[in-house]
């Protein structure tokens, strides 16, 4: 997926962190189709947007962009727990894999793996 910059006159949104919270996690993912692979990057900010620590991680074998953004949100949980965190907020750009994640229904989907360990 490729972001596309903002043209003259529209207004940039500013990082801003939830009431309640210390710190955002953010993360993204490039998709690569003809290698079935996938970049994740995640960035860890305080409530200043100051950043705390990055991570980029190469993935291969993913089977679909959709796939690589539910693996990506499961690397920044890992990595949350890997660090201790107790009390995050989470920002990615797939709201179907955040809603996936916080629904308590069956998932058959192809991303169902990812979907469990978020």
């Amino acid at each position: 997926d490729r972001e596309k910059l903002p043209s003259r006159g529209q207004e940039i949104e500013r990082w801003r962190l939830l009431e309640g919270s210390n710190l955002k996690i953010n993360f993204d993912v490039a998709f690569n189709k003809q290698e079935n692979t996938s970049c994740s990057r995640i960035v860890i900010r305080d409530s200043n947007g100051g950043v705390l620590g990055s991570k980029t991680v190469l993935n291969r074998n993913v089977p679909s962009a959709f796939a690589a953004k539910a693996l990506a949100c499961a690397q920044v949980v890992q990595m949350g727990l890997e660090i201790y965190l107790s009390t995050v907020e989470v920002e990615g750009d797939s709201l179907s894999v955040i809603n996936m994640s916080q629904s308590n229904g069956v998932d058959k989907s192809e991303i169902c793996e990812s979907i469990k360990d978020i």
